[in-house]
Protein backbone atom coordinates (compact mmCIF):
# COMPACT_ATOMS: atom_id res chain seq x y z
CA UNK A 1 0.00 0.00 0.00
CA UNK A 2 2.50 2.43 -1.08
CA UNK A 3 0.39 4.99 -2.94
CA UNK A 4 1.74 8.36 -3.86
CA UNK A 5 -0.77 11.24 -3.77
CA UNK A 6 0.20 14.31 -5.74
CA UNK A 7 -1.18 17.36 -4.12
CA UNK A 8 -1.15 20.62 -6.06
CA UNK A 9 -1.68 21.84 -9.59
CA UNK A 10 -0.03 20.73 -12.76
CA UNK A 11 1.97 23.12 -14.89
CA UNK A 12 -0.71 23.11 -17.60
CA UNK A 13 -3.43 24.11 -15.09
CA UNK A 14 -1.32 26.99 -13.82
CA UNK A 15 -0.57 28.22 -17.35
CA UNK A 16 -4.27 28.16 -18.25
CA UNK A 17 -5.18 30.19 -15.16
CA UNK A 18 -2.41 32.72 -15.85
CA UNK A 19 -3.56 33.08 -19.47
CA UNK A 20 -7.16 33.71 -18.39
CA UNK A 21 -6.05 36.32 -15.85
CA UNK A 22 -3.90 38.00 -18.53
CA UNK A 23 -6.82 38.20 -20.98
CA UNK A 24 -9.14 39.65 -18.34
CA UNK A 25 -6.51 42.22 -17.29
CA UNK A 26 -6.07 43.27 -20.92
CA UNK A 27 -9.80 43.80 -21.35
CA UNK A 28 -9.97 45.91 -18.19
CA UNK A 29 -7.05 48.09 -19.27
CA UNK A 30 -8.65 48.75 -22.66
CA UNK A 31 -11.97 49.75 -21.08
CA UNK A 32 -10.21 52.04 -18.57
CA UNK A 33 -8.72 54.09 -21.40
CA UNK A 34 -12.19 54.92 -22.69
CA UNK A 35 -13.41 55.75 -19.17
CA UNK A 36 -10.46 58.12 -18.70
CA UNK A 37 -11.36 60.03 -21.87
CA UNK A 38 -14.98 60.24 -20.78
CA UNK A 39 -13.94 61.61 -17.39
CA UNK A 40 -11.71 64.24 -19.01
CA UNK A 41 -14.52 65.24 -21.36
CA UNK A 42 -16.88 65.58 -18.38
CA UNK A 43 -14.36 67.86 -16.65
CA UNK A 44 -14.11 70.02 -19.78
CA UNK A 45 -17.92 70.29 -19.97
CA UNK A 46 -18.00 71.18 -16.29
CA UNK A 47 -15.42 73.95 -16.80
CA UNK A 48 -17.49 75.38 -19.67
CA UNK A 49 -20.59 75.23 -17.48
CA UNK A 50 -18.68 77.14 -14.79
CA UNK A 51 -17.66 79.75 -17.34
CA UNK A 52 -21.25 80.86 -17.92
CA UNK A 53 -21.96 82.25 -14.40
CA UNK A 54 -18.45 83.69 -14.15
CA UNK A 55 -18.96 85.55 -17.42
CA UNK A 56 -22.40 86.76 -16.34
CA UNK A 57 -21.03 88.11 -13.07
CA UNK A 58 -18.21 89.78 -15.00
CA UNK A 59 -20.73 91.39 -17.37
CA UNK A 60 -22.89 92.57 -14.45
CA UNK A 61 -19.84 94.16 -12.83
CA UNK A 62 -18.21 95.79 -15.89
CA UNK A 63 -21.04 96.05 -18.44
CA UNK A 64 -19.10 94.24 -21.19
CA UNK A 65 -17.09 91.10 -21.94
CA UNK A 66 -14.04 92.76 -23.53
CA UNK A 67 -11.48 91.76 -20.86
CA UNK A 68 -13.18 88.55 -19.77
CA UNK A 69 -10.19 86.41 -20.79
CA UNK A 70 -7.97 88.24 -18.29
CA UNK A 71 -10.23 87.51 -15.31
CA UNK A 72 -8.47 85.20 -12.83
CA UNK A 73 -11.42 82.81 -12.60
CA UNK A 74 -11.50 82.47 -16.39
CA UNK A 75 -7.73 81.92 -16.46
CA UNK A 76 -8.18 79.10 -13.92
CA UNK A 77 -10.92 77.53 -16.06
CA UNK A 78 -8.71 77.72 -19.15
CA UNK A 79 -5.97 75.99 -17.17
CA UNK A 80 -8.38 73.28 -15.97
CA UNK A 81 -9.50 72.56 -19.53
CA UNK A 82 -5.86 72.38 -20.66
CA UNK A 83 -4.99 69.98 -17.85
CA UNK A 84 -7.70 67.63 -19.11
CA UNK A 85 -6.55 67.49 -22.71
CA UNK A 86 -8.69 70.30 -24.13
CA UNK A 87 -7.85 73.74 -25.41
CA UNK A 88 -10.35 76.42 -24.43
CA UNK A 89 -10.63 79.22 -26.97
CA UNK A 90 -12.56 82.29 -25.88
CA UNK A 91 -13.88 84.74 -28.47
CA UNK A 92 -15.18 87.94 -26.87
CA UNK A 93 -16.86 91.12 -28.03
CA UNK A 94 -18.40 93.97 -26.05
CA UNK A 95 -21.77 92.31 -25.54
CA UNK A 96 -21.19 88.66 -26.46
CA UNK A 97 -18.77 85.79 -26.03
CA UNK A 98 -18.29 82.28 -27.33
CA UNK A 99 -16.05 79.58 -25.90
CA UNK A 100 -15.11 76.25 -27.43
CA UNK A 101 -12.75 73.42 -26.76
CA UNK A 102 -11.67 70.23 -28.45
CA UNK A 103 -11.98 67.10 -26.32
CA UNK A 104 -9.48 64.25 -25.84
CA UNK A 105 -11.83 61.87 -27.68
CA UNK A 106 -11.68 64.02 -30.83
CA UNK A 107 -14.96 65.87 -30.39
CA UNK A 108 -15.73 69.46 -29.57
CA UNK A 109 -17.88 71.52 -27.19
CA UNK A 110 -19.07 75.07 -27.90
CA UNK A 111 -21.07 77.47 -25.71
CA UNK A 112 -21.99 81.15 -25.90
CA UNK A 113 -23.52 83.90 -23.79
CA UNK A 114 -27.07 83.07 -24.96
CA UNK A 115 -26.87 79.74 -23.14
CA UNK A 116 -26.52 77.75 -26.32
CA UNK A 117 -24.33 74.66 -25.94
CA UNK A 118 -23.34 72.52 -28.89
CA UNK A 119 -21.23 69.39 -28.76
CA UNK A 120 -19.96 67.08 -31.42
CA UNK A 121 -18.45 63.71 -30.62
CA UNK A 122 -17.31 62.75 -34.09
CA UNK A 123 -15.85 65.89 -35.62
CA UNK A 124 -14.72 69.40 -34.85
CA UNK A 125 -17.50 71.14 -36.79
CA UNK A 126 -18.79 72.70 -33.57
CA UNK A 127 -15.35 74.14 -32.84
CA UNK A 128 -15.68 77.62 -34.20
CA UNK A 129 -17.43 80.82 -33.27
CA UNK A 130 -18.69 83.28 -35.83
CA UNK A 131 -19.62 86.67 -34.41
CA UNK A 132 -19.25 85.24 -30.86
CA UNK A 133 -22.08 82.75 -31.43
CA UNK A 134 -21.86 78.95 -31.66
CA UNK A 135 -22.66 77.64 -35.12
CA UNK A 136 -26.09 76.24 -35.81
Amino acid sequence: MNKKYNKGFTLIELLVVIAIIGILAGLIIVSLGDATNQAKEAKIKSALDQLRPVAQLYYNKYGNYTSLAADTKVVNLVSEVGNNGGSLVLSVATSAYCAYSATPAGGCICMDNTGKVKSSSTSTTACNCSAQVCPN
